[in-house]
């Protein structure tokens, strides 16, 4: 009997042990005995710091991008990996190699091979490669199809958003991502472990989560849509396989969240599973839409938890709006207490100049914002210019300074523009001009202009000046220059639109020609200089 009674022990033991296979050693969590909120997270972080360090880059030795390929490994096929939104089994070979390699050879294309997704963006605070440790944490690194990985960007999660085109059940729009269920919690958990690994001890960057979209710098959002995933979705079996490989043979640390699910609420908080409404858009511009045209805008309507059919009302110049159904009011129904709905309104300009309604939902505190400017009809487009591959028909003019520093074509994250630039270590005087072709002021009576601009947020005084003149800069300003008083970016590279400026014909110089000249100008202060960016210039005449 006492034989039978340690089999059935060592049975019991071996099952456990078995079961377990994933788990910390006891007393991995010892010191986070009875603690909660901001202690816990201490607590939590004290353990996690420190871990081993792997270059992003293994250049023949073990880097970021090889461990993925064993944690991340497909389970039906180890010559594969699993991409991390989309459920792509994709050949460990078929890696990101750079624009010049030779996809064809691999079978695949440059859009469809894998790269390091960071979970937590790296733009959000940790941006450089050599120096912060946290570019290089395989907790935060999931492989991604690359162009799913560009679409996603450096987004927040949220719930809602338009049908993601390469991923089923995705929504994605300007500022969030909602990835499949299957990864929902994933994400969470990857996003609490960041929040509590990076506290600005060993690094000069503190990450921490809020409770919006749209963050930038070291802020992650959405909070309380994180903890929603973290309860829908919890840790399977792949994921705690990955959270022990890396602890056991790689960083030596792990993720809490994963072995501790609760601890995310000991934290952060219970979800509350309040019914809250989400749009993919907060304000809607058009600009420059002659009243004459008749067009539509799209956005998405999220609404979490709801209970009953949602109302969409206009408010305010509701003969400007129509739905397909020419109501002002539209009702979008429940489904499993969740609505996720694109909407399509027309919108009739009926009006010239600047035109300002809402959108409201019944029942809740949240409208969308509409904004337009209307131009008149029959009118004609003297600039357009989007500077999508070069400076197009604009040219540069440097009076002083080095010609490298002056106008020319530049481009951030997709995103084209002319950019005039400043250099810290080089403080002599500088003086260039972004010069529009010469333009014909013949049969117009009014001008409008508009265009969008951004700069750095160096503290110096005001670089970038706008002018109409009939005369090309020689030696300065042109005598007869017209200074103009755009609204201009702040700061953090934030793009700004300028407003439209209404220009009568009698306040440009008085000549049958003109040009619309953009000076930077900096007078060698060694207190800052600025980069100055414009894009999307229009000039209209009617």
């Amino acid at each position: 009997m006492r034989k039978i009674i340690l089999f059935l022990l060592c049975l019991s033991c071996s099952i456990y042990c078995l079961c377990d296979a994933y788990s910390p050693e006891n007393n991995y969590y010892l010191s986070c005995s009875g603690l909660n909120g901001e202690d816990l997270k201490s607590a939590l972080h004290q353990i996690i710091a420190g871990h081993k360090i792997f270059p992003y880059f293994g250049d023949g030795e073990i880097g970021s991008a090889e461990i993925m390929m064993e944690v991340d490994q497909d389970p039906e096929n180890p010559d594969n990996i699993i991409c991390f939104y989309s459920g792509f089994s994709y050949p460990k070979s078929w890696t990101d190699l750079g624009n010049k390699a030779d996809y064809a050879a691999l079978g695949t294309t440059h859009d469809n091979s894998w790269n390091r997704e960071h979970v937590w963006s790296k733009s959000h605070g940790f941006p450089n490669m050599k120096t912060d440790i946290a570019y290089s944490d395989v907790h935060n690194l999931r492989p991604e199809d690359r162009s799913v990985n560009s679409s996603k960007g450096d987004k927040d999660f949220d719930w809602g958003g338009f049908p993601e085109p390469e991923v089923a059940d995705c929504f994605t729009d300007i500022n969030s991502w909602q990835p499949p269920d299957r990864v929902k919690g994933d994400i969470a958990r990857c996003i609490f472990y960041m929040a509590t690994r990076y506290e600005g001890t060993d690094t000069p960057y503190d990450l921490e989560i809020v409770d919006y979209t749209n963050t930038k710098d070291n802020l992650y959002g959405k909070l309380s849509t994180l903890l929603e995933w973290h309860k829908l979705d919890p840790p399977d079996e792949y994921e705690r396989r990955r959270n022990q490989i890396i602890y056991t043979k790689y960083q030596h640390n792990r993720n809490p969240f994963i072995d501790h699910p609760e601890y995310a609420y000991a934290i952060w908080g219970e979800p509350l599973y309040n019914p809250r409404l989400t749009t993919s858009q907060n304000i809607i511009h058009f600009d420059g839409v002659q009243n004459s045209d008749i067009t539509s805008f799209q956005f998405n309507v999220t609404a979490v938890n709801q209970k009953s059919d949602l109302s969409l009302d206009i408010e305010e110049f509701s003969d400007i709006f129509s739905f397909n159904n020419h109501s002002s009011t539209l009702q979008l129904p429940v489904i499993n207490n969740f609505i996720n709905q694109v909407i399509t309104i027309n919108f009739n300009p009926v009006l010239i100049g600047d035109i300002k309604s809402n959108i409201l939902f019944s029942g809740y505190d949240h409208d969308i914002e509409l904004q337009a400017f209307i131009l008149p009809e029959k009118g004609k487009w003297l600039i357009d210019q989007t500077f999508d591959e070069s400076l197009g028909d604009f040219t540069q003019i440097v009076l002083q300074g080095n010609p490298r520093h002056g106008w020319h074509h530049s481009s951030w994250d997709n995103d084209n523009f002319a950019r005039a630039r400043g250099n810290h270590d080089e403080f002599t005087p500088r003086e260039t001009w972004l010069i529009s072709p010469r333009l014909s002021s013949n049969n117009a009576a009014m001008f409008y202009l508009n265009f969008r601009t951004a700069r750095n947020d160096n503290n110096s005084p005001d670089q970038f000046q706008t002018y109409i003149a009939s005369e090309l800069p020689v030696d300065g300003i042109p005598a007869d220059a017209v200074k103009l008083d755009p609204v201009l970016s702040e700061d953090n590279y934030n793009w700004k639109n300028s407003t439209w400026l209404i220009l009568d014909k009698f306040d440009l110089p008085q000549k049958d020609q003109f040009y619309l000249l953009f000076r930077y100008f900096y007078d060698g202060n060694p207190n800052g200089q600025e980069t100055w960016e414009i894009d999307d210039i229009k000039l209209y005449s009617k």
